[in-house]
């Protein structure tokens, strides 16, 4: 990754600190780590689209229906923070359920449930003072994000009982309310009617 591939319209300074194969580097340092935990069963990292996806098993982040974090955990979601800062990038957590009805007096469905578990496992991120959160955010899928769209064995459940976290560029505002505007001028103008 070189600097031509930092976020458009990124300040020269982040543009500069992106240095090729960092991206590579940061994924071999996040899969050591898991490796030296031993939880490379539970845990994935891999570059997409959007930049270094951590998907860790909600069996292992969670009691089952519980949103509360594991404190075993928290030395991951510190070095998350840690690469995040170091890449000049932010983190987007995501929660996802299986489709099981489950009885809980404190969430009342999945996606509420997956809510609670995005905000808490972001909560530990945070913890990290060396993490500035700009643009750090958090999405609740509950059951509708399947990595196995059937989910009718332990095996497809378990895969799809998982919280995804996103080492991401900052979001570019302004890029943002360009299209918002453009969007609504077209409709004004009943561009696409």
């Amino acid at each position: 990754m070189g600097a031509s591939d930092a976020p458009a319209g990124a300040p020269e300074s982040i543009r500069l600190q992106i240095k090729p194969g960092q991206i590579r580097a940061a994924i071999d340092e996040m899969k050591r780590f898991i490796s030296a935990e031993s939880l490379d069963q539970e845990i994935d990292v891999t570059k997409t689209k959007r930049g270094i996806k951590v998907s860790i098993s909600a069996d292992v982040l969670f009691d089952s229906a519980s949103a509360t974090v594991e404190k075993r955990l928290h030395p991951l979601l510190h070095r998350i923070a840690h690469l995040a800062t170091r890449l000049a990038k932010t983190v987007r957590v995501e929660g996802n359920t299986d489709s099981a009805p489950f009885a809980s007096k404190n969430y009342g469905s999945n996606l509420e449930l997956s809510a609670y578990r995005a905000m808490n496992v972001l909560k530990v991120i945070l913890e990290e003072k060396a993490f500035t959160p700009h643009g750090a955010s958090v999405g609740a899928f509950g059951e509708h994000n399947p990595v196995h769209a059937r989910g009718q064995t332990d095996e497809e459940r378990k895969a799809n009982r998982r919280v995804d976290i996103f080492i991401t560029d900052p979001p570019d505002v302004e890029s943002f309310w360009y299209a918002l505007m453009q969007s609504y001028l077209d409709n004004a103008n009943g561009v696409g009617r």
